[in-house]
């Protein structure tokens, strides 16, 4: 997936949940079918699901930046970027591949 990917899956997991409630309130409070206390209660596991999701998204985001920190060590250094595991973030491999090349340019 890419870096876009994550993020807009981001804002939607945030986004979305709280769209659904405030629906779900008008809903509530003009056909007084259900009591304001549960479409709040609802509304708020809605949003607190969302924070959950939210937060897988953010964690591998930050796992795949932070799988870079090795490779840019190496390129100061000069020495050869360490091998590295696939990310689930496309734009992250090219950045490692871009810098496991940088090294190489700048031994040779």
């Amino acid at each position: 997936m890419s870096l876009r990917s994550h993020l807009i899956a981001l804002v939607l997991v945030t986004l979305v949940p709280a769209l659904v409630f405030c629906g779900v309130l008008v809903v509530a409070l003009v056909g007084h079918a259900r009591s304001l206390l549960s479409v709040v209660g609802a509304g708020l596991a809605l949003l607190v699901l969302a924070g959950g999701l939210a937060t897988l998204i953010a964690r591998r985001i930050a796992i795949a930046i932070e799988s870079l920190s090795p490779a840019s060590n190496a390129l100061a250094r000069g020495a050869p970027a360490p091998p590295r595991a696939l990310s689930v973030v496309t734009e992250m491999d090219a950045v490692a591949r871009d810098l496991a090349e940088a090294t190489v340019a700048f031994t040779a």
